[in-house]
């Protein structure tokens, strides 16, 4: 989900298409990785309501996704308060990892995915 009053981007279809990209490519990857037992089987983008995309209002809230999209930080974050082995709480990441389709100032976006997965 992003967050409710991040600025919209100048190109809103392309900046999807980055995330979806990002995420195809880190679940591609995770299968090969893992030996085919796991891939992330769908993705559900939650964008705020002001950016006027049609279809983007939902039930999901940012204070209740598992993976947020905010200028908050400029780094991935991760809070998890549970023991090594137990999913975490959430996972925030920095708005401008998808501008642009690749790669960014933190590197490839979908390895930016895979470490704070991990």
């Amino acid at each position: 989900a992003i967050k409710n009053d991040e600025a919209k981007p100048a190109n809103v279809d392309t900046y999807i298409n980055n995330i979806k990209n990002s995420f195809r490519t880190l679940s591609a990857k995770m299968w090969i990785a893992t030996r085919e037992s796991f891939y992330i089987h769908s993705l559900e983008i939650i964008l705020p309501q002001s950016w006027g995309v049609e279809g983007s209002l939902r039930l999901i809230s940012y204070p209740t996704a598992d993976i947020r999209v905010s200028s908050a930080n400029k780094f991935p974050y991760v809070e998890n308060n549970n023991l090594c082995g137990l999913p975490g709480d959430f996972i925030e990441l920095p708005k401008d990892l998808f501008d642009n389709a690749n790669t960014g100032d933190l590197g490839e976006n979908w390895k930016v995915l895979l470490v704070s997965w991990a």
